[in-house]
């Protein structure tokens, strides 16, 4: 579309599609090496650093975020937590909702909680023996990975996982 002469009406749409398309995929690379471990260019990350990574990477879904991080920074182990957490609370809303990611000291434990509420709201099977810190059943699962690495990431905080689900 781009070096087509008569399609000229369309080079602005293509050029839209490319910018869109390219910064998604910075989300999405600048989200990756926090959450999961390649950045080494920090050992803390800041609240606000973290809120920006993750609201660029599900920006533009059904999906609202409620961000109610309340330390200043994180050590990076915490702050990979907190962004598998949030990116996972969000993508338990497929069809929209209200995503309330919170993080608060009780005393000298952090403690990290991702709330979904909407009108289809789900957690797969495989989601949730990930989170449990089960096994992988039969064949490889696209949703059973991430649930358990940030299982195994907690344990390896010394931490603990619980998962609820409600009707509703």
């Amino acid at each position: 579309l781009l070096d087509d002469p008569s399609a000229q009406d369309m080079r602005d749409d293509a050029l839209a599609l490319i910018r869109q398309s390219a910064g998604r995929l910075l989300a999405v690379v600048d989200f990756a090496r926090v959450a999961y471990g390649s950045s080494a260019s920090a050992e803390r990350f800041s609240g606000e650093t973290l809120e920006k990574l993750v609201r660029d990477l599900v920006g533009g879904g059904r999906a609202t975020l409620d961000w109610r991080v309340e330390p200043v920074d994180l050590p990076k182990a915490a702050a990979r937590v907190l962004l598998n957490l949030a990116y996972m609370t969000v993508g338990a809303l497929p069809t929209g909702g209200q995503a309330t990611v919170t993080a608060r000291f009780e005393g000298d434990r952090l403690k990290i909680e991702g709330l979904a509420e909407g009108a289809r709201a789900r957690l797969k099977p495989e989601a949730a023996a990930g989170l449990a810190g089960l096994p992988l059943g039969e064949g490889l699962s696209g949703q059973w990975i991430q649930p358990h690495w940030l299982w195994l990431a907690v344990a390896r905080m010394d931490g603990t996982l619980a998962v609820e689900a409600e009707e509703g």
